[in-house]
């Protein structure tokens, strides 16, 4: 499920018999109701999804063409009862699409697909000015020394400058930064450790992670440019998915003993 940016509505996907042929739903939180945004269409839509920051967009995935790939869709709310246009194909690139991030300026949208092996390649997609049919669009692999990065966590920097990715490119998960503007990175994190999941702080000045040594798991939480992250551990387990609060005070996470 995925919230929209006014906080108003719940977008998800949902497979009403079991056959894995996902339609778009959205539940308007105000009323409680329920609308299939995608009635009867033939092919599955991906349950990774991402609401365009304006709220009048959401990227979505699915297998019309035989293979999963990016789309955008229109939503029309002018009626009182919200309305959803075509699906407009925007990547079609590397291997088949499995997630995607829009960036906070709502111009671009960093893509994850399966590549070689068990590997995932991401890609950042333009997705302004509006989409036309004979339009380019500018392309930028995530890249490390020249070559495609194996990574699958990402999330973008407040500003939407700086995408932080987790890759094995050293042999061990590292977390690093890549700049849009001149397509370098810089690392967050070294070591003997694996580090993974990275989260931005709603101010941009910290990073937060999942550091690992073992079966043993770590809340990271760490400056960019410094050498050193503070740990905090409930106890001994596994913990996931660390997510800043809006005020950037408290980290909610998933902890698994």
């Amino acid at each position: 499920p995925c919230y929209s940016p006014d906080g108003r509505c719940l977008l998800y996907a949902l497979d009403l018999d079991g056959g894995e042929v996902f339609d778009l739903w959205l539940c308007d939180l105000h009323s409680g109701r329920h609308t299939n945004l995608t009635p009867g269409t033939p092919f599955s839509f991906y349950f990774n999804l991402d609401w365009s920051p304006d709220g009048r967009q959401i990227a979505v995935i699915h297998d019309e063409k035989g293979r999963y790939n990016t789309y955008l869709v229109d939503l029309d709310f002018t009626e009182g009862v919200v309305k959803a246009g075509q699906p407009r194909l925007v990547f079609n690139g590397s291997g088949p699409h499995i997630d995607l991030r829009w960036s906070p300026a709502g111009d671009r949208l960093a893509v994850i697909s399966e590549a070689g092996g068990q590997d995932h390649a991401v890609h950042i997609i333009s997705v302004r000015p509006a989409f036309q049919p004979d339009q380019s669009r500018s392309v930028i692999p995530l890249s490390v020394d020249g070559r495609l990065a194996n990574c699958m966590s990402i999330c973008w920097s407040p500003e939407g400058d700086r995408l932080a990715f987790s890759t094995d490119r050293t042999g061990r998960y590292r977390i690093g930064l890549f700049d849009l503007q001149d397509q370098g990175t810089t690392w967050l994190t070294s070591g003997e450790a694996d580090c993974d999941q990275p989260e931005w702080s709603p101010d941009g000045n910290r990073l937060a992670y999942v550091l690992s040594r073992g079966p043993e798991t770590w809340l990271a939480v760490q400056q960019p440019g410094s050498q050193d992250p503070e740990l905090f551990q409930v106890e001994p387990g596994v913990h996931f998915f660390p997510r800043f609060t809006p005020d950037g005070e408290q980290i909610l996470f998933i902890f698994d003993s």
